[in-house]
């Protein structure tokens, strides 16, 4: 008994000492659950490695960028040199060089190039593998770094309108300007059009000296007035300076009949060909819209005369018109005729048509000078002037206070001295076998002074004086005149229009050998600097490379990738 009472004492003394240990162990961890300190630290840890980790990532990007920004530049730079029609250099050694240079040949994989007669496509294969620093944590041991690029020149659809100088001064004096135009142009012609195998490029000429000759096939889809049928000119009026169109379904005034300069007997040509009339009708210097046959083309160039003023903006004025979406009626019942080709005529397109680009040539060698006009009650309507079928002339003149009022001019005495000679006589009726003469018809056979010298300042008044001041009195009656700076004014309108940003035709303007003022008046018509040529000699060799260079410069180039 005592022997297990002994034991029962020990095991409940273990027990007891078992419980006090469990409690304090208890107490403990009750202690230990309750405590807080060092978890921050813990938590800092991953945020500082969640930073790293981020910080990391951003460099290794970075490199990248900076791997793939150098090798995207080098090689849209290479492929835009190398897809250059005028590169003469084999297009992948072009690539090549561009590569080697930049120090980044081992990263070039291949050139890939596309050359026919009028397009040149060339694509640059390039991949570099730039290995990653921090981004190996998360399994990416490099980032791929494709940059290739893909360059084209092509001729795209194109309008092409060369407005050129064809005034008296291209050939006065043994000036060569006139031939050496028609080799630049004609070598113009050339150079854009010989590769333009898919028809994409159209080509109008338009000529101008004091007015702009439009033929009697483009004038035929306008709507001229029918004062008389000498000529297809047309005298704009100001506000018609101030839009690009010219509507085919508005009225026109017809240009009149006028020879402001001449003073003595009749014309060379009654019908004005080749002569002094302001509008100048030789059919060498129509309009040519739209063209696209080489020979037809450099035939029209070729056959060009020089005759008469400058008027530039009238010239302009034409040109831009031509390129008016609002012409495409006139295009289409050109093309339905045959004198421009099937293919044509949807043009002129629409402004800002994609693929499409619109281009004017304004070549002048002079500025603007008086454009000459006969005043209204002289425009049209029988006049008091009869002719007969050798050419002499009566004139009948009611006011005079005798009785013999028709004057009678004797062809043969047209080259006599007005002011000191009598040149005709008084009758009391008009002789047989003459015809009224309308007013246009009166100065289409003779010059506005011969008129008013021979048929009023002589007649009407006696004495040298006072027959040249009753001439000049009404050599203003006849007619009025347009001044340069006006017309400079005009120009400088339709330029504007021109280049403004819902047209954005592109402007060349040569002034070949042209005063001070034509200068400033093509530099300011000009799309800017570039656009604008000075020319000081009239070498054919320097208007030909404007010429060359503006053909180039017209092929659009663009980055396609």
């Amino acid at each position: 008994m005592r022997a297990n009472d002994q034991t029962s004492r020990a095991a409940l003394g273990v027990a007891v000492a078992v419980r006090k240990v469990a409690g304090r162990l208890s107490a403990h961890a009750a202690r230990f659950g309750r405590d807080e300190s060092g978890v921050l630290i813990i938590f800092g840890l991953m945020i500082f490695v969640l930073m790293l980790m981020i910080g990391g990532m951003a460099v290794d990007l970075m490199r990248f960028e900076t791997t793939r920004s150098k090798l995207q530049s080098t090689a849209d730079r290479a492929s835009l040199a190398a897809a250059s029609l005028t590169q003469t250099l084999d297009s992948e050694a072009v690539v090549q060089d561009y590569f080697a240079k930049a120090g980044l040949s081992e990263y070039l994989q291949g050139v890939d190039v596309q050359d026919t007669f009028n397009y040149r496509r060339v694509t640059a294969q390039v991949q570099a593998e730039v290995p990653t620093m921090f981004m190996q944590l998360m399994g990416i041991e490099q980032l791929s770094s494709p940059a290739n690029s893909t360059a084209e020149e092509q001729i795209s659809d194109i309008e092409i309108t060369l407005v050129l100088d064809v005034s008296g001064s291209m050939t006065n004096g043994g000036s060569q300007k006139l031939a050496n135009l028609k080799i630049a142009a004609s070598d113009f012609i050339d150079t854009v059009l010989a590769e333009d195998v898919e028809e994409k490029i159209s080509i109008s000429i338009v000529p101008f000296n004091g007015q702009v000759f439009l033929g009697n096939t483009v004038a035929a889809q306008y709507t001229l007035t029918s004062q008389h049928t000498f000529n297809t000119c047309v005298d704009f009026a100001a506000a018609d300076f101030t839009s690009r169109a010219v509507s085919p379904s508005s009225t026109l005034t017809r240009s009149d009949v006028i020879d402001p300069w001449g003073s003595s007997g009749t014309k060379s040509k009654p019908n004005g060909v080749a002569d002094q009339n302001y509008c100048t009708t030789d059919a060498r210097n129509a309009v040519r819209p739209f063209l696209r046959d080489i020979p037809t083309l450099k035939a029209a160039i070729n056959g060009l005369v020089s005759e008469g003023n400058t008027s530039i903006d009238v010239g302009m004025k034409w040109g831009l018109a031509l390129m008016d979406p609002g012409s495409q009626g006139v295009v289409a019942a050109l093309s339905s005729g045959g004198s421009v080709p099937a293919y044509f005529s949807d043009r002129p397109f629409p402004y800002l048509q994609d693929n499409a680009g619109k281009f004017m040539i304004v070549m002048s060698d002079g500025e603007n000078t008086d454009q000459h006009q006969i005043k209204s009650p002289y425009k049209t309507g029988a006049s008091p002037i009869y002719r007969a079928t050798n050419g002499s002339l009566v004139i009948y003149h009611p006011g005079v206070a005798w009785s013999s009022k028709y004057f009678v001019l004797p062809v043969a005495n047209f080259g006599l001295n007005y002011r000191t000679s009598t040149i005709g006589t008084w009758q009391a009726t008009l002789p047989a076998g003459y015809t009224n003469l309308t007013w246009p018809e009166v100065f289409n056979y003779h010059p506005v002074n011969f008129v008013a010298q021979r048929l009023y300042g002589n007649p009407l008044v006696t004495g040298s004086t006072a027959r040249q001041n009753m001439a000049n009195t009404w050599i203003g009656n006849f007619r009025t005149s347009t001044a340069p700076a006006v017309k400079d004014t005009q120009l400088s309108q339709l330029c504007t229009l021109a280049k403004a940003a819902d047209a954005d035709i592109r402007v060349y303007t040569i002034a070949f050998e042209a005063p001070a003022a034509g200068q400033a008046a093509l530099s300011a018509c000009a799309s800017d600097g570039d656009y604008y040529q000075v020319l000081d000699g009239e070498d054919a060799t320097e208007i030909t490379t404007v010429f060359q260079a503006i053909a180039h410069s017209i092929s659009e180039l663009r980055l396609t990738q």
